[in-house]
């Protein structure tokens, strides 16, 4: 880029840009944090691969930021109680407890029933269990996410806005920007991506006006 301080006074007199909270009025985040412990099974699978990774760094002298994000990925994964085994291709890690599934379905059930709620996944095996586990219990759910094609995504982004569907399960990557979901005063982070862009976003589809 040349010559900005040049374009800027020429562009200075025709446009100004103002910030989201120079000129709106919403509400502030209240942000809450939940804590769920794992079970046996996962704990063990997450303590070997934690103790295989601090032994890479101990005997490594630099580790690869792509490898080092591969393997808390990994730990992320166990945290949601699967392993990927490879691309798209998942294995569960306890058959009969998920303590995070477990207190996500207790964050639903304690909202009132009029009121609507966003989850964002980043994995696909997380929007497959959770809204398998909705359809089961009767909660009215929709997904949005790279398993939905456009004609679903329109259709379930309608139902959620006109609060037909009270759960609207989606991944930051595909749903993080463009959409608004002002209808949901209430935002669980299911699973996070490392990418700040992706969360800025997605916390902003549903601060917006109207609420």
């Amino acid at each position: 880029y040349r010559n900005l301080d040049e374009l800027k006074s020429l562009i200075e007199p025709h446009s100004y840009r103002l910030t989201k909270d120079e000129c709106l009025d919403l509400p502030e985040k209240i942000y809450t944090k939940r804590y769920f412990k794992l079970s046996k099974k996962q704990d063990d699978v997450y303590k070997n691969i934690k103790e295989d990774f601090v032994i890479m760094i101990e005997s490594e002298p630099e580790i690869p930021l792509p490898m080092a994000l591969t393997r808390l990925m990994k730990l992320q994964q166990v945290s949601s109680n699967f392993v990927m085994i490879e691309e798209n291709k998942f294995k569960t890690i306890d058959d009969k407890s998920n303590p995070r599934l477990e207190t996500l379905i207790d964050i639903i059930n304690d909202t009132p029933e009029d009121e609507s709620i966003i989850v964002w996944c980043r994995f696909t095996y997380d929007i497959d269990i959770i809204t398998e586990k909705l359809n089961e219990l009767k909660i009215s759910n929709c997904r949005y996410d790279g398993k939905t094609d456009t004609n679903e995504r329109v259709k379930n982004l309608k139902l959620f806005q006109d609060k037909l569907c009270k759960v609207f399960v989606a991944n930051p990557a595909t749903a993080a920007e463009g959409l608004n979901l002002y209808v949901a005063n209430n935002v669980v982070y299911y699973s996070n991506s490392f990418k700040l862009g992706d969360r800025l976003q997605s916390e902003d589809r549903a601060h917006r006006i109207g609420q």
